[in-house]
This record gives structure tokens, sequence and C-alpha cells, in this order.
């Protein structure tokens, strides 16, 4: 593909913004490949979709041994991979609120 090409096809999409933020996560691994880099970081780290994906539910697994059903939680975390992981998490949750 060629660079038009490819903004094109990361251009938004009215029909795509009523989706949750993780769900849209897994439908651009499907559509652009779990390998694509999907982050790079202010430090020049890429992560790729499966980078992304596991690094959420990893985190959560983490949470759910402190935590409790129904507790409130909340993470802190500099800009960046981090913060954006930590979106995903929420959002696999279903407990993002801004």
């Amino acid at each position: 593909m060629n660079k038009a090409s490819d903004l094109k096809q990361m251009s938004y999409r009215d029909s795509q913004s009523n989706i949750e933020l993780f769900s849209g996560l897994l439908r651009a691994r499907k559509q652009f490949g779990a390998s694509k880099t999907a982050l790079i970081d202010g430090d020049e780290r890429k992560l790729t979709y499966n980078d992304l994906v596991r690094a959420a539910f990893a985190l959560g697994a983490a949470l759910k041994k402190g935590t409790k059903a129904g507790e409130t939680i909340g993470i802190m975390l500099p800009t960046g991979a981090a913060a954006i992981i930590g979106f995903m998490l929420f959002s696999l949750m279903g407990a993002f609120q801004p």
C-alpha cells in the first residue's frame, strides 16, 4: 500500500465511532494485522496491536489480585504507552469513566 491509501484506510468513519475502546483495538488488530505497530511511545518504543492487548490483560490480572468485585480503582500513570494500556484495561473491564 502507499501512504495515501494507508491514510484513507485509517481515516475517521462515523459508523465506527460508537464502539468501546477495547473493541476498537481488537477490530484494528484484525484489520491491520496483530504484529503491525499500533503505538510508538515517546521513547521510541514500538508496540504492536498484540502487545497492547496482552498488556491490557496482564494489567487486568494484576489488578484483579489486589481488588474486590465492584471496588472503585484508578490508575495514575505518566503519558505514553502505560496510559494507553490503562485506558484499554478500563475499556476491557467496562469500567472507563473519564
